[in-house]
């Protein structure tokens, strides 16, 4: 059960990892450049390590460079501060790695080149165009351990915690009321998890449209299984993809995101409203007709799909294996805390952003939650975290690491096509990382927002 005694320290080392993701790789179906499928086991070093060292590479130097894209740069100078977001890095400055090109210009990894080419186009309504901030970070010395993988999904228990020391800043209806939706959520998944934990891959992938039918209707009722369709679907896409822009990147050590985020917003376009992946809930047939759009063997995608919906019940809801106690009848709150925290964890952090009264409870919860995953980076000598659910290219800036030195620049696009996304940098602005939230409606994706 949570409580104030909780050991956030070993809580959230199961979150973080230093590149260990042996047992999340072993079930993915990988391509080698030909297109063949390889073994296992060799083929994750075959598109891992490439991956790996990119990540590596940016703190191996004198210098380390990373971007921040925003619509608020007007904003962001005149206050001199740049603050942090809540999202998948928790507490960190959201930025994406740039690299080098010559004396004063850095070309764009392609997760930036994306977000600025179209992502900041589906998010703005205004005439406000992005701009790209540049980080010239000192490589600190007397940090031991520059960067690290945070795994978001595994933050439930995390979540949980945090809940049950700071709930009785609600009213006692409140609390109430969230008991009663926790209680209807976990309700509403067992249908799914049964299926996918009794029935076998075989069994299922026969009746897919009614599997799958039945995934849609549980993320409809129980938005986590949102995150996880959009993982899952994520990841085969980018370990299966063949085409020749995902080569090309391939070749530059970079995972291409290009194919999977475009297949998010085609099959599910109120995310450009919104993103909310606990809204990902695409079209059986038109995700079919994306994913072979993309050359890719729908019949494969479908045994994934099952194989690591189990995954990912296993390893994120229950810490690694599905008790059966929790198939049985009327247990209360208490009971599947027991039972299921890290599944708990993931609903509360879900209906606390939606309710009433955000100003006052969840910022605190996300401040809270801040606060502890900063002491513990401080404490483990990090300097950044990447999200480590898939290794895409999101990296977040420590906003509390001790004597950082560092400067943040204006910068001038000289390149900005289909080939690639090139910048110099500008002048220095008297900006500082600040170790606050962004309000949510002023992030980027979370919502369309008047004066961003």
């Amino acid at each position: 059960m949570g409580n104030e005694m909780a050991d956030y320290f070993k809580i959230l080392d199961k979150a973080h990892s230093n590149l260990n993701q042996e047992s999340k790789f072993k079930n993915l179906g990988f391509k080698n450049e030909s297109g063949s499928k390889v073994n296992r086991n060799v083929e994750s070093k075959i598109i891992i390590d490439p991956l790996i060292k990119k990540i590596f590479e940016i703190v191996s130097n004198d210098y380390i460079y990373l971007a921040h894209i925003t619509t608020r740069e007007k904003e962001i100078i005149k206050q001199s501060k740049i603050m942090c977001s809540s999202g998948c890095l928790v507490g960190s400055v959201y930025c994406i790695p740039v690299f080098k090109n010559g004396k004063n210009k850095f070309s764009m990894h392609n997760l930036g080149k994306y977000i600025f080419q179209n992502e900041v186009s589906y998010f703005s309504e205004n005439s406000f165009k992005p701009k790209i901030l540049l980080f010239e970070i000192k490589n600190p010395k007397n940090i031991n351990q520059k960067i690290i993988g945070l795994n978001y999904l595994k933050l439930g228990n995390f979540h949980y915690n945090i809940y049950a020391e700071l709930k009785f800043l609600l009213h006692e209806d409140e609390r109430k009321d969230i008991d009663r939706i926790i209680l209807d959520m976990l309700e509403s998944s067992k249908e799914l998890i049964h299926s996918i934990s009794d029935q076998g891959q075989d069994k299922t992938v026969n009746d897919f449209p009614n599997f799958y039918s039945l995934y849609i209707n549980t993320i409809k009722r129980v938005p986590i299984f949102g995150y996880f369709l959009f993982e899952i679907t994520s990841e085969y896409i980018a370990y299966n993809q063949n085409d020749e822009e995902s080569k090309k990147y391939s070749k530059k050590g970079e995972l291409f995101v290009g194919n999977f985020k475009e297949l998010t917003f085609k099959t599910v376009p109120s995310l450009t409203k919104n993103f909310d992946l606990g809204q990902f809930t695409p079209d059986l047939k038109l995700l079919k007709e994306h994913l072979q759009k993309l050359n890719i063997n729908f019949e494969e995608f479908k045994k994934f799909l099952i194989d690591q919906t189990l995954f990912y019940v296993k390893s994120y809801l229950f810490d690694g294996k599905i008790n059966n106690d929790f198939f049985l009848k009327n247990w209360k709150y208490k009971e599947y805390g027991k039972i299921c925290p890290h599944f708990i964890g993931h609903i509360l952090h879900r209906i606390i952003r939606k309710m009433n009264r955000y100003p006052n409870f969840h910022i605190n919860f996300d401040t809270y939650k801040a606060i502890k995953i900063w002491n513990y980076w401080n404490k483990n000598e990090i300097l950044l975290s990447f999200n480590n659910v898939m290794l895409k290219g999101e990296v977040g800036i420590n906003p509390v690491t001790p004597d950082l030195e560092y400067k943040i620049y204006k910068t001038t696009i000289t390149k900005n096509d289909h080939e690639d996304l090139i910048f110099k940098k500008d002048r220095e602005i008297s900006v500082k990382i600040t170790p606050q939230l962004v309000e949510l409606s002023k992030l980027m994706m979370r919502k369309k927002y008047e004066s961003r």
